[in-house]
């Protein structure tokens, strides 16, 4: 699976879920597209999301993905030492 198979899939669902931006990290932003799950860092444009909104949102995108997917609620703060390489595959 490409970065733009995820893209397409997940423009999909956008306005279902008031997406703001979704961006992948892990593995598949250095090339290996073919892991066992998919990890995303989402920003919701509604300033209070349910953990039940997000579930929903993540048992969605398994089904037309076909991975197991795992959401990040951004923002995040992130350690600087640990490097954080992201894709935007999304933005509003």
């Amino acid at each position: 699976m490409t970065i733009e198979d995820i893209r397409d899939k997940i423009i999909q669902i956008v306005d279902l879920y008031s997406v703001k931006k979704v961006s992948l990290i892990g593995t598949h932003y250095n090339g290996r597209v073919e892991v066992a799950s998919i990890d995303l860092i989402v920003e919701f444009a509604i300033d209070s999301i349910s953990h039940f909104h997000i579930d929903d949102m993540k048992m969605t995108l398994e089904d037309i993905i076909g991975k197991e997917v795992d959401i990040i609620h951004a923002p995040v703060n992130v350690s600087p030492l640990i490097e954080q390489k992201e894709t935007v595959l999304f933005e509003r």
